[in-house]
């Protein structure tokens, strides 16, 4: 019978809530009794930013090879003005691609995400470790850059929102502004740059050692999508169970999508693991609607959880049989059609699957009609000649996915051979994981596989901490990378661009023959150059303002 038992993930927004409750709380006693003045704390809203002047001698020692760190300095300059090209054109690819409406960014499609209940609470302290981990490194190159410098720090300190956030490293303005323009640069590019280094260790880590050692625990076919009302919804069969055996028959999933039923609604016996736990079941097999399009069987009432016994006049066996039945099947009359609903068996007398006596025909259309009025690109001339129902079907109302390959979006994000869309459509997928459901590998889908090889020493649960701590260490210092990089004012990659800017249009002025003065041609000036840093700011903004409206609205 039908599993009640749900999980709650709000119980965990409920005890973040009453920790934001208590924290705000604080803050606001903690003003009103003027603490935060007392002690040289400042707020920047509900973050709390704790200040000393203390600490210069951790980056005095950590600057103590100084040529080594100018040539990070260098380095970094390279790596941010890269990173600043590759935000930049990525911003333009998208503007263009929702420009064209095109649905490039759709990255669920083919996936089973959305289907793990994430324990927000777990998932957060992911993300401040991570998160943790960016800022310290960034502002840590930030503050060993500065004294490599010569730059005198004003404050060092950390960021507070209920837990520790991250560093910071204040140079002192007018220093940093009278340096020469060589030692700016490397103080500004080395902080994104930081970040973007420990993003590739870790994900390197994560892709190169920890995920090719994944190996699926057992063989059979995971569930990923299962019809509502259906003989598997009722029995409870939940997403991430793996199937291995039908009536006593391994199953793989290939063969699970051909079984075939000797009689649609007898019992047949399912084997399957859920969370390492086995479960025998006994459920009415058949061939079952996952789905109904705006179509025939819609029109004739036919609805997501019938199993399908008779069609035309032959029995439904299986899937194969019945999408054969019904595309040699007339269109000039009514087709009868046998279903089986969740309902209440009077002779039993007991809620099961009983033949629905209100649907007895369905009339069929023309598939080249149906896709010609709804799939025009999609649609073939040799749809001329089929008839059309309009369901979407599967043994049991379970649609399956093979172990090996479901992996795939979170083991190998750039598996794809196809063109740059598609490996861009992959790589954006990879960030999006915690945003489709994952954080990015938890139970129940963790279940299903295990570490192997050199990695099997190290127990499934360790490895699926370690395994997602690397995810969002790269995570988070992607994101801080590519964001600082933004070529727009006052992000570090604005300020690397800004002075790389005056830089050329000094050495361009430098370069101006006698005829260029003589005709009034004028150097660039800083002035100029920061008008149009402004300007590109200003632009910047109003994109990704945009691509913000598309994506919500568009």
């Amino acid at each position: 019978m039908r599993d009640n038992r749900k999980v709650r993930p709000l119980n965990g927004y409920l005890v973040a809530l009453l920790i934001s409750a208590v924290y705000a709380s604080v803050l606001l006693i903690g003003h009103w009794l003027k603490w935060w003045t007392r002690f040289g704390i400042k707020l920047y809203g509900p973050i709390m930013m704790l200040r000393t002047g203390r600490g210069s001698a951790v980056f005095a020692r950590l600057g103590s090879r100084k040529r080594a760190w100018n040539a990070y300095g260098l380095i970094s300059v390279i790596i941010s003005v890269a990173m600043t090209t590759v935000i930049t054109g990525f911003l333009v690819w998208e503007v263009y691609a929702t420009y064209r409406a095109e649905n490039l960014m759709d990255l669920s499609d083919d996936l089973p995400f959305g289907q793990v209940h994430i324990n927000p609470a777990i998932t957060a302290v992911y993300v401040v470790i991570g998160i943790s981990v960016a800022v310290l490194a960034h502002e840590l190159c930030h503050g060993i850059l500065s004294f490599v410098s010569q730059i005198k720090l004003r404050s060092i300190g950390i960021m507070l929102l209920v837990v520790p956030i991250g560093a910071f490293v204040e140079p002192d303005d007018e220093e940093l502004k009278t340096a020469a323009r060589s030692k700016r640069l490397k103080i500004f590019a080395a902080g994104p740059a930081a970040n973007a280094i420990v993003a590739i260790i870790f994900i390197t880590i994560l892709l190169g050692i920890l995920m090719p050692s994944v190996r699926p625990v057992a063989e059979g076919p995971v569930v990923v999508g299962v019809a509502p009302d259906s003989p598997a919804d009722i029995s409870g069969i939940g997403i991430w169970s793996d199937l291995t055996e039908i009536d006593g028959e391994t199953m793989s999933a290939s063969s699970f999508r051909s079984v075939s039923f000797a009689r649609p609604g007898e019992l047949v016996s399912v084997n399957l693991t859920y969370n390492h736990h086995r479960r025998i079941l006994a459920l009415p097999g058949g061939v079952v609607v996952s789905s109904v399009s705006d179509g025939p069987a819609f029109n004739a009432g036919v609805k997501s959880g019938m199993i399908i016994a008779r069609l035309n006049g032959s029995v439904i066996h299986s899937v194969a049989e019945l999408q054969s039945v019904v595309e040699n099947s007339t269109r000039d009359s009514p087709v009868n059609i046998t279903l089986l609903k969740f309902g209440h068996d009077t002779t039993g007398g007991i809620n099961w699957f009983v033949e629905d006596n209100s649907i007895r025909s369905v009339n069929l259309t023309s598939k080249w009609l149906y896709y010609h009025l709804h799939f025009p690109s999609l649609n073939k001339e040799e749809y001329r000649n089929v008839s059309f129902i309009g369901i979407t079907s599967s043994p049991l109302g379970i649609d399956v996915a093979d172990p090996r390959t479901i992996m795939g979006p979170v083991t190998h994000p750039l598996g794809r051979t196809g063109g740059p869309d598609e490996r861009m459509t992959d790589f954006l997928r990879y960030l999006g994981l915690p945003f489709f459901g994952y954080a990015p590998l938890v139970s129940p889908a963790a279940d299903l596989y295990e570490p192997s090889g050199i990695m099997s020493a190290m127990p499934a649960d360790v490895f699926w901490v370690v395994s997602n701590l690397c995810y969002w260490i790269f995570w988070a210092n992607l994101m801080l990378a590519l964001t600082n990089a933004l070529p727009a004012v006052p992000m570090d990659g604005g300020m690397v661009i800004s002075d790389l800017l005056k830089g050329l249009a000094k050495r361009l002025g430098e370069k101006l023959s006698g005829l260029d003065l003589i005709i009034g041609k004028k150097p660039i000036s800083d002035r100029q150059v920061d008008r149009f840093m402004v300007a590109l700011t200003v632009t910047v903004a109003i994109v990704i303002g945009y691509l913000v409206l598309w994506q919500a609205f568009g």
